[in-house]
């Protein structure tokens, strides 16, 4: 049987998945990881034990992953008008200081990452004084805003 190259890259080697859970009641965030034997079957963590967190967040409002890259961006809420930017890296188990953003905070947004680059809208509001969409894209190679 010939094998496929997917199937022999990293044999034997352990895996993780990084879930972002959002608790609506206290306005937070954590993040956990849940680790992977090779083969897909889920290390042992203590016989369903309840996982500890990796790290948690205040004020959290959502989470995106370039995906070529170590990094998950997490924005949290920064004050009442403004949106805050931190960096985790997945490989040295590291949060992060905060990368300052011009974007203001929004109940409605969406973050994608694409090419490298992650791109930010907020959804206008008919209940705010400025109605008009945010845009902005992130390039985490020149660490800025556009």
């Amino acid at each position: 049987m010939e094998e496929h190259a997917s199937m022999t890259v990293n044999r034997g080697e352990h895996r993780s998945v990084f879930l972002v859970m959002t608790y609506n009641r206290e306005n937070t965030g954590a993040l956990y990881e849940v680790k992977f034997k090779y083969g897909g079957e889920v290390d042992d963590v203590g016989g369903g034990a309840t996982l500890e967190p990796v790290d948690k967040f205040s004020r959290f409002k959502t989470g995106a992953r370039i995906f070529n890259r170590s990094q998950l961006y997490i924005f949290i809420k920064d004050g009442c008008d403004k949106l805050c930017l931190r960096s985790f890296d997945t490989k040295t188990r590291k949060l992060d200081p905060s990368i300052t953003t011009t974007l203001e905070f929004k109940p409605s947004r969406t973050v994608v990452s694409a090419y490298d680059i992650l791109y930010f809208l907020e959804d206008a509001s008919p209940f705010e004084a400025d109605p008009l969409p945010s845009f902005a894209k992130y390039n985490p190679d020149k660490k800025n805003w556009e």
